[in-house]
């Protein structure tokens, strides 16, 4: 198939120099398949990506936080809801959470393999028994280790 569709574009091109020199050449050129390009690639599934990431006290199942917020109590457990998009297999969503003077607090790995195209969600959550210190904080969420979204929050007293 792939050699009947080169013939047809060489006898196009030449057929196109005889009339129209070389812009008509440029011009079919740039208009033809990429012969070269794996076909599989064209059908594969979307990658991974982080579409919202929503940080709460409470959660609703594992799909939603109950109150978008970016102020905590020391005592709260902070969740937060990553949302993603597209089909994928074994991708490695990571949430590192860190203080003020970039600290890791706490980092965490979820394996996921979403296989629909719409919306998947995967949940995190840090809590701290003897209280969260009074600051700044930031959740970096990471798909296969690149920092593809983050959030900056504050605990107060």
């Amino acid at each position: 198939m792939n050699i009947f569709r080169s013939a047809v574009a060489i006898t196009a091109i030449a057929a196109l120099v005889a009339c129209g020199g070389d812009n008509a050449v440029e011009d079919v050129a740039d208009n033809m398949p990429d012969m070269s390009a794996d076909p599989a690639a064209a059908s594969a599934p979307a990658a991974l990506r982080v579409t919202n990431v929503d940080l709460g006290s409470a959660v609703q199942g594992d799909t939603a936080v109950v109150e978008a917020k970016d102020s905590f109590n020391t005592s709260d457990t902070i969740h937060a809801i990553v949302k993603h998009e597209g089909a994928a297999s074994g991708v490695n969503v990571t949430a590192r959470w860190t203080f003020e003077d970039g600290q890791v607090v706490d980092e965490r790995t979820e394996t996921v393999s979403p296989t629909g195209t719409g919306a998947s969600f995967t949940h995190f959550q840090i809590a701290n028994p003897s209280g969260w210190p009074a600051g700044d904080y930031r959740l970096a969420i990471l798909v296969n280790g690149e920092e593809v979204a983050s959030e900056e929050f504050s605990v107060g007293g």
